[in-house]
């Protein structure tokens, strides 16, 4: 199992739990809980179709309501959100990683994202010099919150994606997103919004709270930093 399929179950039953990626180039395992991934597509399915130990773990996820006075966190651990705030070290240029890209990062420049300070990039794949089908941009917005931009380039790696429908919370545009609000025993939140293109996976997470109010960065400032990510043509 490849690094992408290890983590695209991890979407499914633990961080994000919004769409399950399989990579076509390795036959999945009769067991695996999400049957009929495409190569090269985005297809979805009702939970009610998952077998019964996946609609177990999916359970909390549904239990989750990231809008309203309902509202209800997911729960991360600790570890997950220092994880995600150590990334300095693996930082670079994004200059020097575009060269190794299977892909065309995706078009930033007139949307909202494009207004915070570009701290750099780092690649992910199984090699440390590339190519790599994978990579995350990290900003800082004004109040010094981290945002994070992470696109997979799943068609040239040889994968598919599957929707949950009813994991679908929210929209991108026109496309069904998930949003999920978690946070750790310790307080510390972390605020994720997923969604897939024709080509590609893309996460675009804040290190903060995202609520749905009248607050300056609630849910309709995160839609428009997706809304504005243009995705280029494949090379």
């Amino acid at each position: 199992m490849t690094n992408y399929v290890a983590c695209a179950l991890a979407l499914l039953f633990g961080l994000h739990s919004a769409a399950f990626a399989a990579n076509a180039n390795e036959k999945l395992p009769q067991s695996s809980p999400i049957p009929g991934v495409q190569t090269g597509k985005v297809t979805s399915t009702s939970i009610n179709k998952l077998t019964p130990p996946a609609r177990k773990m999916l359970e909390a996820d549904l239990s989750e309501q990231p809008f309203g006075t309902a509202r209800r966190y997911g729960e991360i651990p600790d570890d997950a959100v220092i994880h995600m705030q150590n990334y300095h070290a693996q930082m670079r240029q994004v200059s020097d990683i575009e060269k190794n890209l299977t892909f065309t990062l995706a078009d930033i420049s007139r949307g909202e994202l494009n207004k915070y300070k570009l701290e750099g990039a780092y690649p992910e794949g199984p090699t440390k010099s590339g190519p790599w089908s994978s990579v995350t941009r990290v900003f800082k917005r004004d109040d010094d919150v981290t945002i994070m931009l992470h696109e997979w380039n799943y068609v040239g790696e040889g994968g598919g994606i599957m929707i949950i429908d009813e994991l679908m919370n929210t929209k991108v545009g026109k496309i069904p997103a998930r949003l999920s609000v978690k946070k750790s025993p310790t307080g510390r939140i972390s605020s994720e919004l997923m969604w897939a293109s024709k080509t590609r996976l893309f996460t675009l997470t804040v290190l903060d709270d995202v609520p749905d109010g009248t607050s300056k960065y609630n849910l309709t400032w995160l839609n428009r930093l997706a809304t504005g990510i243009k995705e280029p043509s494949l090379r």
